[in-house]
């Protein structure tokens, strides 16, 4: 036997359901329910990656200097009207702040403008501190 989910079960559940919502109590196929979970978007936690979460735990949570680290914390404008968004956001004790971008031993397709845009808003930017890491095996250049 297949259960049943109506829209007052939906709603016990403190779930929100992206897509077309559900307009009366009436019975709603599982199947459907668990597809439209699926739509839900992730945290920015569940959305890191192996090698930002490797970076925070082996050398963010290492420094004695730091206040607080905060995982795609900014998006940056820039003046040719795109955007950047650095993995890590540094604030430092001192209360300088840094921006961290970490890219993996693999170079995806989005290595190049990740590359052009950190270096845009180096130059646009002068007042944070810019730091590139790369994981290579088991250490960092």
């Amino acid at each position: 036997m297949t259960t049943r989910w109506t829209a007052d079960d939906i709603r016990a559940t403190g779930l929100r359901v992206h897509g077309n919502p559900v307009r009366d109590s009436a019975a709603m196929d599982p199947g459907k329910f668990k597809e439209r979970l699926k739509s839900v978007p992730k945290s920015k936690e569940e959305r890191m990656s192996k090698t930002e979460r490797r970076y925070r735990f082996e050398i963010l949570d290492r420094r004695d200097d730091v206040a607080r680290v905060v995982y795609e914390g900014i998006t940056i404008h820039l003046d040719c009207g795109k955007s950047y968004t650095p993995d890590w956001i540094v604030v430092r004790k001192d209360g300088r702040i840094e921006c961290h971008e970490v890219k993996g031993k693999f170079k995806l397709q989005s290595y190049r403008s990740a590359q052009w845009a950190f270096a845009q808003s180096r130059v646009e930017w002068p007042c944070f501190v810019w730091v590139w890491a790369e994981a290579d095996g088991g250490s960092w250049k």
